[in-house]
């Protein structure tokens, strides 16, 4: 158990080899060499043992779970949900079990059978258990039901403020269409806890969905104020800006080329803001069929590239360049792209 404590699975197997075959019924013995199986990834071997353990047990509720968690490991669904079964009928408040069950039924679509287990179990639980709330939430966010959500996670966010519920009830606000709300519960998290800077790539992505480029924009910057060489917050600050400040963006661009060691993302912000203008046109045609043939499956590098030589009056170039990406790889508006641009240069 200590082994197993520590993250060291496979010592413990190692030790428990030695002992085990002096004992091979002993329940202690089976259920710690299983659950170290089960941490070493050790799938296959885990259920043989396990199923050692529940036939010399099989009145053991734990023996029964361990055992449906080792059938999940190998994808036999069907024997995992008749062990889970079997540890609710020998204990009914086991919630591990019950928690594993609604949510794998729910992923495989079985949603009448999830809501069902899903009302015994709320019967069976205190009204403020955390682990159901989180669980309801989590089915309704499934289920297309984010205004079913919305309360339950409400409730988790005002007794326990973990930031996980916090950022599910911004994702439930908002797709119930609650957008306000959920900008407002985003922006409170980001002032009150400035050093989550995920937190204030998020509050910018909402701002983004929303059409707020502005405000956008001004998350961008008070990142950067604290990081100045975030390359993210650089290159979308520069995309933002390249219209209303194309100096201010062409600075920013620079700096995120520079700061990522010519990534393709950066490269296609800049290049995009070169070969717009007749006099840097040469510049970003070079840097960015570099990064086009460093990165050939860079696709929106190969765009830009292509979308640079035909300015540059080099059509059979472009077209090679278009002809060469692998259109499974494509998007649809991708494909549009491409489809457009090699008409326009017949």
């Amino acid at each position: 158990e200590n082994l197993l404590d520590r993250g060291e699975p496979l010592r413990a197997i190692a030790l428990l080899a030695d002992i085990a075959p002096d004992h091979p019924d002993h329940p202690g013995i089976l259920q710690i060499t299983g659950k170290a199986q089960l941490a070493a990834g050790k799938g296959g071997t885990a259920v043989r043992t396990l199923e050692h353990f529940v036939k010399v047990s099989p009145q053991s509720p734990y023996a029964h779970f361990l055992l449906a968690q080792a059938y999940g490991t190998i994808n036999s669904r069907k024997r995992m949900y008749e062990e889970l079964d079997a540890t609710l009928k020998l204990d009914p408040l086991n919630k591990l079990a019950a928690i594993s069950l609604v949510r794998g039924l729910a992923i495989e679509d079985r949603q009448d059978d999830a809501n069902q287990r899903m009302a015994t179990l709320k019967a069976a639980m205190p009204a403020d258990d955390p682990d159901v709330l989180s669980l309801e939430a989590w089915l309704a966010t499934r289920q297309n039901r984010p205004g079913d959500a919305v309360p339950l996670l409400r409730t988790l966010v005002g007794t326990y403020d973990l930031r996980e519920d916090k950022r599910q009830l911004v994702a439930a606000l908002w797709n119930s269409g609650q957008k306000k709300d959920a900008i407002s519960v985003q922006t409170a998290h980001v002032k009150s806890k400035p050093e989550d800077l995920a937190a204030a790539f998020e509050l910018a992505n909402y701002y983004l969905l929303g059409e707020q480029r502005d405000e956008a924009a001004g998350v961008y910057e008070t990142i950067l104020e604290k990081i100045p060489e975030n390359v993210i917050a650089l290159n979308n600050l520069a995309d933002l800006l390249k219209e209303q400040d194309p100096d201010r963006a062409l600075g920013y661009a620079e700096l995120a080329y520079k700061q990522s060691g010519g990534s393709p993302p950066t490269a296609v912000t800049l290049a995009e803001m070169l070969i717009k203008n007749p006099d840097t046109l040469d510049k970003g045609y070079i840097m960015i069929k570099g990064v086009a043939r460093r990165f050939p499956s860079a696709v929106d590098a190969v765009l830009t590239y292509a979308k640079a030589a035909s300015l540059k009056g080099e059509t059979d170039e472009a077209r090679t360049a278009l002809s060469g990406i692998d259109s499974e790889t494509l998007s649809e508006a991708q494909k549009n792209q491409v489809a457009d641009m090699l008409k326009n240069l017949e």
